[in-house]
């Protein structure tokens, strides 16, 4: 049965665009423009107990995956703890090894009530989303923008640990256009520091709210019927505990290759 390629690898394609970000568009350029379709890709290898999988290339595939027990090893802060409960307020557990299980029982009634468990959510609900995008990804037939993308996010993507002020003055920003690069200036009262990208994963601290971000890269392709590669990404923030907290994930596209803006939409709102 193919189903899927279960092994840990990155295939070429995917080492080659793992500092791209390649979006939804209505134009082309010869210097853009594709000579074969881009195939939807992951880009995030999901982890499963006993097994690793690097690329999807059937439903079949992913109907399977939604039943295998997933893996939180990846994480070091969470060792040996127990991975198959997820604890939360006022003090209900819920039992989940697999993505149906989490599904079913976690992900649409969760509200962490240790630092752990959500850690072990935000595990559970990249594979959910990586699934789900591969599952309505189509080939693409042109990219866009290179380099460091990541700063050319919106400041809206902060909002994770704002409070109500802050929020207010995110949207404010936002609406003018503001991205994580005007915001990484120095002397910006919501400066950010410490910006590095290594692989698929963007990172910076966030002076004012004293936490860590992590923006990583999950899958590639086309979701929006376009023609041209949408991306995936999660974004979740790292407390100076070192636990885990916030959790959103968004599809990242680009209507112009010349735009400074990329736009973010939450996954399951994008079309």
């Amino acid at each position: 049965m193919n189903l899927l390629s279960a092994q840990t690898r990155f295939s070429p394609v995917s080492l080659l665009f793992v500092l791209l970000i390649v979006v939804g568009c209505k134009t082309t350029s010869i210097d853009t423009a594709q000579t074969s379709p881009i195939p939807p890709r992951l880009i995030e290898p999901l982890k499963f107990v006993n097994f690793t999988v690097s690329q999807i290339n059937s439903l079949e595939g992913i109907s399977n995956l939604l039943s295998a027990k997933v893996s939180i090893k990846q994480d070091s802060v969470l060792g040996d703890y127990d991975w198959e409960s997820f604890t939360g307020w006022p003090g209900t557990t819920n039992h989940a090894e697999t993505i149906n299980e989490f599904r079913a029982g976690v992900e649409h009634d969760f509200s962490a009530r240790y630092p752990f468990d959500r850690i072990k959510y935000n595990i559970f609900k990249s594979v959910s989303d990586a699934l789900d995008f591969m599952a309505k990804a189509k080939p693409s037939k042109a990219n866009y923008l290179t380099g460091n993308y990541g700063l050319e996010f919106p400041v809206s993507i902060l909002a994770g640990n704002l409070g109500s002020d802050d929020w207010e003055q995110i949207k404010i920003d936002a609406g003018k256009g503001m991205t994580l690069k005007d915001y990484a200036k120095t002397g910006h009262p919501n400066l950010l520091t410490d910006i590095r990208t290594a692989g698929n994963t963007l990172t910076f601290y966030d002076t004012g709210n004293k936490c860590d971000y992590v923006v990583k890269e999950l899958a590639r392709g086309d979701v929006d019927g376009d023609g041209c590669e949408d991306v995936l990404i999660a974004v979740s923030t790292l407390n100076q505990d070192g636990n885990g907290g916030y959790y959103q994930a968004y599809v990242v596209s680009r209507t112009d290759p010349k735009q400074r803006q990329v736009k973010l939409v939450e996954f399951g709102a994008a079309k």
